[in-house]
């Protein structure tokens, strides 16, 4: 074991993609699915990055002792530091000229990898993502998600929301070099990264293909933490002019400030005369809902969103059906 954990060289040469992965608490059948969806890909020439963000968790380490594949190189944590330094452990310890992601309890299609590394390479992008099949826990898909196509148009509804599913990522090494490593923004890692790669011109793409089932699990941080994640990525949208400076000691520091509370206050204000709005509509003018909501600026920042929805979306509609 090498400093970093690091359990198994994997071949000699460089694979041309990384495929990074932490593990935490995932179940047994979960984290064996997952993983075979990838060893099972029909793109072969890759490695497969494990971080064991739990070394408490015995099961874990069995569960990876039953693969041979001289793909797979295991990194162990001495202890737990969560997602975000897990993956950028795995990042720097990666060869690969493709990095994709990858989530303990999803599964990746068969095809994932080669229709994102030929799409790729076919439309001149940096990073990628694409459709998704939303399962339950028993594996079950349920639902199914599409995301805006175009580069421009996934780059102007990054002024709303993160619109590329992070565990569906393949991006070249070289973004990470240009944008840096995932900081420790807490439930929006993710679109941090993003916010900071727009600013520095990189080319984004979903790949307008299902290539991946995404587990949505009942205690998932996603569903426990949704008004966090809410939070702070208007908190980020909020800052985006001086994002580089806004990093992780000044996020810690500014939830905890008297500006905090006053952003709390104006998104309640907003998410209170929306919910107003929708059980009594009639409450617009007679509850003065209606001024509440032109003094909010999240007002306007929504609204707009809906606009640009509608106009966006047909143009988008023209790329989704000349890829397929």
């Amino acid at each position: 074991m090498n400093k970093s954990g690091l359990m198994q060289d994997g071949p000699e040469e460089k694979p041309i993609i990384s495929v990074i992965m932490s593990v935490y608490n995932e179940s047994e059948s979960q984290l064996d699915r997952s993983i075979r969806s990838i060893l099972n890909q029909s793109f072969t020439d890759f490695e497969f990055l494990i971080v064991n963000d739990n070394p408490e968790n015995h099961l874990i380490d069995d569960v990876l002792k039953r693969y041979e594949d001289p793909r797979i190189r295991i990194i162990r944590n001495k202890k737990n530091i969560g997602l975000t330094l897990s993956l950028n452990k795995a990042i720097e310890a990666s060869r690969g000229e493709y990095i994709a992601r990858m989530d303990a309890d999803d599964c990746s299609l068969k095809d994932r990898l080669k229709h994102q590394f030929d799409y790729m390479q076919e439309n001149g992008l940096d990073l990628l993502g694409s459709y998704i099949y939303l399962v339950n826990e028993k594996g079950m898909i349920y639902a199914k998600k599409e995301f805006p196509v175009s580069s421009g148009i996934i780059s102007f509804y990054l002024n709303f929301e993160n619109v590329m599913a992070h565990p569906t990522w393949f991006v070249k090494r070289d973004v990470y070099d240009k944008v840096g490593l995932y900081r420790n923004i807490p439930y929006c890692e993710d679109y941090d990264f993003l916010l900071r790669a727009k600013k520095r011109g990189i080319r984004f793409g979903n790949i307008p293909e299902y290539l991946f089932n995404y587990t949505k699990r009942q205690n998932s941080i996603t569903e426990s933490s949704g008004n966090k994640h809410f939070y702070n990525s208007l908190i980020l949208l909020d800052h985006y002019s001086d994002l580089e400076g806004f990093d992780e000691q000044h996020f810690a520091s500014y939830v905890q400030s008297k500006d905090y509370e006053t952003f709390l206050f104006k998104i309640g204000n907003y998410q209170n005369a929306m919910a107003e709005l929708r059980s009594d509509p009639s409450s617009l003018f007679r509850k003065g809902v209606l001024w509440k909501m032109l003094g909010n600026k999240y007002f306007y920042l929504f609204a707009f969103k809906k606009a640009a929805k509608l106009l966006l979306d047909p143009v988008d509609e023209l790329k989704r059906k000349k890829v397929s």
